[in-house]
């Protein structure tokens, strides 16, 4: 049974890697075509877009991926439960999805940027209706990814495939929006008729106040999630709308190389989640033993990767683009141990705060962040244009990185050591 547990985690752990890999190495693939075909202005506005739909994706997800995934892995074996708990989290993302549409509606008439081009921004929605039928917080609650992986991977072949196939010049923008979205939608619509009919999962008519109950338990981690936003997102919105579209190229390209290393966190951080907080249930020390040696890997991994980044990455892009991409060189040093301090912060945070009921705790240091984020990006983005925004976005990350540690610390949890002195 432990060869068949052990087995089925590895898949997981692939399964939820292909995910995250595809998610930002397909774009490093694209990337130089989209800037070529479109040109460095187009491809800023791209990236503009995409970053107005990752607030929505943050307000629909809500916080849902890491309470949902606790909820299911803890009843895992009451399909009543389950169906009840699937039901109230897919109405309550449903109801934020009219709520953000709305939302955009009323951006595309008040803000003069968007109201440029109204067609790429609703066509970009897409991407945000596809990932709320996506539920990889089911999946993850369950243990199980594979299918996630496989679509995923689908998906963006499609997208890519289609990339090159259809976007030809400079008016194809539009075509990249609804060809990303027609991807999300694809993969969400095809998850939701897995769980029906191979998991068995029925839709339940789900009381009003059980509906208020889910938000309840997911509020301090929605808060924690548009704190987060405040300092990674935003930095790609206000370069956009401050400094303009070839700045917000540039920087893209220099963000999608630092975040697509940084997104080697995220498939181990959700695959050791759900069986973390299911084991924190009878024995936090066993649990810690496990964050630990978490720990352990992704400091080594990502201070060696982040240190390639910072040494390596000029002459990688010499050597393929030439010149092409002086300009984000500078940025992607700047920010090239950012990885590391979201791989210390999803340890810190997700693994450890989450799991040892610090939510409320967690989401004020990201507010607190998030806060002084709104000024100093402001602030070095007026001064220093795409520079100062890639400052800001080192500054702010290390400092959710020392805030973390700083409390886990002050509670008596050592990660390093795999000991608790003291847990209130």
């Amino acid at each position: 049974m432990k060869s068949i547990r052990n087995s089925k985690f590895v898949v997981n752990f692939f399964s939820l890697a292909s995910v995250q890999l595809l998610n930002y190495v397909l774009p490093l693939i694209t990337m130089p075509y989209l800037v070529l075909v479109l040109g460095i202005e187009n491809y800023g506005l791209v990236g503009f877009a995409q970053a107005v739909m990752q607030y929505f994706i943050l307000v629909t997800d809500y916080g849902f991926n890491i309470t949902a995934t606790q909820q299911i892995s803890v009843n895992r074996d009451k399909p009543g439960r389950i169906e009840k708990i699937y039901s109230t989290v897919l109405i309550c993302k449903l109801i934020l999805l009219a709520l953000c549409l709305v939302i955009l509606l009323g951006m595309i008439v008040l803000i003069p940027k968007l109201r440029e081009n109204p067609g790429l921004y609703l066509l970009m929605f897409g991407i945000v209706v596809g990932n709320v039928f996506l539920p990889i917080w089911f999946f993850q609650g369950i243990e199980e990814m594979k299918n996630i992986g496989l679509l995923n991977f689908v998906s963006k072949l499609i997208f890519t495939i289609g990339l090159f196939i259809f976007v030809k010049n400079q008016q194809d923008i539009q075509k990249v929006a609804l060809l990303n979205s027609f991807g999300y939608i694809v993969v969400g619509m095809v998850a939701v008729l897995i769980v029906r009919f191979k998991y068995q999962i029925k839709f339940q008519r789900i009381a009003f106040n059980e509906i208020i109950e889910q938000f309840k338990s997911s509020w301090h981690l929605f808060i924690s999630n548009i704190a987060t936003s405040v300092y990674t997102t935003t930095n790609i919105f206000v370069l956009g709308i401050l400094v303009g579209d070839r700045a917000t190229g540039y920087f893209n390209l220099a963000n999608t190389l630092i975040r697509a290393c940084a997104s080697i966190a995220t498939p181990i951080t959700q695959t050791f989640y759900p069986r973390v907080a299911s084991l924190a249930t009878t024995s936090k020390e066993e649990s810690l033993k496990i964050i630990r040696k978490i720990w352990m890997v992704v400091t080594a991994l990502f201070s060696v990767g982040c240190l390639i980044l910072l040494f390596g990455t000029g002459p990688i892009l010499t050597l393929f683009f030439g010149n092409k991409f002086d300009h984000s060189l500078l940025l992607i040093q700047i920010m090239s141990f950012l990885p590391l301090m979201v791989a210390w912060g999803n340890v810190y945070g997700i693994l450890t705060m989450t799991t040892f009921g610090y939510q409320k705790q967690l989401s004020k240091i990201y507010l607190i962040a998030g806060c002084i984020s709104l000024v100093s990006i402001i602030v070095l983005t007026s001064l220093f244009q795409a520079v100062g925004t890639a400052i800001n976005a080192m500054i702010i990350e290390t400092l959710v990185t020392v805030l973390l540690i700083a409390f886990v610390n002050k509670k008596g949890i050592s990660i390093s050591k795999g000991t608790i002195k003291t847990l209130e």
